[in-house]
């Protein structure tokens, strides 16, 4: 008896070391009693004032050795029972597992914060975060799964595609119903198995393999609209005779048109590329060019017929010598105009559109319109008609004048784009004054502090006009 006790002191010291290492501080600083039976090799482990059993053991040397790291606690509210085979070793407390001489019927699993090992010691554990990972991915090939037979629309000769698909979505499904269940080897053989089926593979295979419904649509309609242009062009092209280009266009694209119809899956996809390669966009750039030739020479000419009569009018004349501007030179500049534009109607009427839209771009779309000068002839007109009251307040039209300069300068070597915006700043800053002007005319004023303002700011908006288009 003397030995059983000494055995079980020994025991006793042993398990007050146990709460400080797995039931905390609490316990640690509670103090304990150890009531011994006689009458059995068990001893009760209680904290001072509470009374009956609290954690029984056998003292066996397996019984002594604290719970492992990781082994899982069971807790329950302070007013609730513990479960079966565990026991509070204080009121208040957490349940904690009875430990005894008796073998578990299953080989505990060790837990950390990224999962539970498995039976095989050798087995990584499988994380949370590769669980998630291959969820996701399984995830993702349903959707995209999902996505291509709806992508699919009302393609035809698809029955086997559509088959493929519902296979992958089938397979995907049960993938995700093998995740949590069995042991960590189970779900990683599950996962293997899963992904040497290859689902991504199979649906970028069957992406490649069809043109989604609304892209076919697309491109029908592209097709569509170059075909009524092309028809549109050679309308205006057939009085130049240019018309062998636009047929060949036209001819190409209704053969791809009738090959997408009637293929489907790769061979449609196939043509649709082809079709996209040929960048007939590109040259139908250079044929609607051809094609506006002749309405853009046809204005060219009627705007240079209407300056040259423009500037047969008296009215015009008074106001070109009121700022010092030169008739021959705007005559010149008509005459070489009507020369070039001549040139190209030659050019279109020997079956030459190439040269004509040569002639074009030089003459008529990089250089100054003959629709430039009509305008520019009209605001001049209009400037006068405003400042013409002032012939005898010399110092306002000196000023108007000096603001006018670089403007006439510019009229004088040809730039009629460039005098043409500046004159239109000038007349829209100077037309609110003109009845100011005019009442000038008849009473006369001098050069207050209204009109400096009013020249001044005339002046600067035409430097900076005449700056910004140099």
């Amino acid at each position: 008896m003397d030995i059983r006790r000494i055995v079980t002191s020994m025991f006793a010291f042993a398990f007050l070391a146990i709460p400080s290492a797995v039931l905390g501080e609490e316990m640690a600083n509670t103090p304990l009693s150890v009531n011994l039976s006689p009458t059995s090799e068990t001893m009760q482990v209680q904290p001072g004032p509470v009374s009956g059993p609290i954690a029984t053991f056998q003292p066996t040397p397996h019984s002594v050795n604290p719970p492992l790291l990781g082994e899982t606690i069971t807790t329950a509210k302070p007013t609730d029972p513990c479960p079966i085979n565990t026991a509070r070793a204080f009121d208040g407390g957490m349940c904690a597992p009875i430990m005894t001489t008796q073998q578990s019927p299953e080989p505990p699993q060790f837990c950390g914060p990224d999962g539970c090992a498995g039976s095989d010691p050798g087995m990584p554990s499988l994380s949370r975060q590769e669980r998630r990972d291959f969820t996701n991915e399984m995830r993702n090939v349903q959707n995209d799964a999902q996505r291509l037979l709806k992508d699919m629309g009302k393609s035809k000769n698809t029955d086997e595609l559509r088959k493929r698909i519902s296979d992958i979505i089938a397979g995907a499904v049960s993938c995700l119903g093998k995740i949590g269940k069995g042991t960590d080897q189970d779900e990683r053989e599950a996962i293997d198995d899963c992904r040497n089926e290859r689902y991504w593979d199979e649906v970028n295979d069957i992406r490649n393999s069809f043109v989604p419904a609304q892209e076919l649509k697309n491109e029908l309609g592209q097709m569509n609209n170059q075909l009524r242009d092309l028809t549109r062009f050679r309308k205006e092209l057939v009085k130049t005779g240019a018309t062998a280009l636009v047929d060949k266009l036209i001819a190409e694209i209704q053969d791809y048109q009738k090959k997408v119809k009637e293929l489907s899956g790769q061979d449609q996809r196939d043509v649709l590329q082809d079709y996209r390669d040929a960048r007939y966009w590109d040259e139908m750039n250079g044929i609607r060019a051809m094609a506006e030739i002749p309405k853009n020479l046809s204005s060219a000419v009627k705007d240079l017929k209407s300056a040259e009569k423009y500037l047969t009018q008296k009215s015009l004349a008074k106001a070109l010598s009121f700022f010092g501007l030169d008739m021959a030179s705007i005559q010149v500049a008509i005459g070489d105009k009507r020369t070039a534009l001549n040139q190209i109607s030659a050019a279109l009427a020997s079956g030459d559109p190439e040269t004509a839209q040569d002639l074009m771009e030089e003459h008529v779309y990089r250089s100054w319109h003959p629709g430039n000068l009509r305008h520019t002839l009209d605001m001049y007109r209009e400037s006068y008609d405003s400042i013409r009251f002032l012939k005898n307040q010399s110092e306002i039209k000196e000023q108007i004048m000096d603001i006018l300069e670089p403007i006439n300068e510019a009229f004088a070597s040809g730039e009629y784009q460039e005098v043409e915006q500046a004159m239109q700043q000038f007349t829209n800053e100077l037309r609110p004054y003109r009845q100011y002007f005019e009442r000038s005319g008849k009473t006369g004023f001098n050069l207050d502090a209204k009109t400096r303002k009013l020249l001044n700011k005339l002046e600067m908006t035409i430097e900076q006009k005449l700056g910004s288009d140099e």
